[in-house]
Parts: C-alpha cells; structure tokens; sequence
C-alpha cells in the first residue's frame, strides 16, 4: 500500500528513519517531516541522514519549529573531509531528543503531537 506522508500520518512506530529529506529545496517536507514524527510511538526515535550540514540544519530547523529538540551528528566515516565535500553520502544525522521545553509540541495543522520521544540516553 502507498501512503502519502505529506497529507496522511504513517502507521505508529518505534523507530522511523527518513533518508535525505530535500528540506532545503522547499516542497513538502514540512508536512512529511511533521507525519514521520507523528508516528513516533512514546519511547521511540526519530532521526532523518542527510548528504550536507545544510541540509541536516535545514532539517533541524523545521523540527524545532514543530517543538522538538535535536542533534546532528556526523558520520566518523567523513572525519577530516571538507564539509564543502560533494557526495558525501548520509553524512548527518538529524536526532529528535524531545520535545522542546515551554509548550506542547505542533504539528504544521495545529493539533497537539500525541506522544513524545523519549530522551536520548548517553
């Protein structure tokens, strides 16, 4: 079956993974990125791999705007390359920690995320 995440939440999940979101080309990636973090059942993780530092904080950006923290995180695979690098094939990592303290998390339509991700223990 073919679900479109940009108007439809995905099934719930414990672990989701989003593969290069084009975030930094417009489009909707807001609204996909906000349906993969719907998903998220209490206790799960959400990360998103991008190519470039750009997109990763293009990625984090829109989290954060939806009410959730983040870190990135590079590959030790690209240690020492340039991060003007080009190929560099799911270099970042985009990490959901929480949800941002002083309110409820959103989603893009308004209505309240239902759970949130547990913390990422160290």
């Amino acid at each position: 079956a073919e679900l479109d995440l940009e108007k439809s939440r995905m099934p719930d999940a414990a672990l989701s993974l989003g593969v290069h979101p084009e975030v930094t080309n417009g489009g909707p990636w807001p609204s996909i990125i906000a349906n993969v973090i719907r998903s998220c059942v209490f206790g799960g993780r959400v990360a998103f791999a991008t190519f470039y530092e750009m997109e990763a904080e293009a990625t984090a950006r829109v989290c954060e705007h939806l009410g959730w923290a983040c870190d990135i995180h590079e590959s030790p695979y690209y240690a020492g390359q340039s991060r003007e690098t080009i190929g560099t094939f799911l270099r970042f990592a985009v990490v959901l920690t929480g949800a941002l303290r002083g309110g409820v998390p959103m989603a893009p339509d308004g209505r309240a995320f239902r759970q949130q991700p547990a913390p990422v223990v160290q």
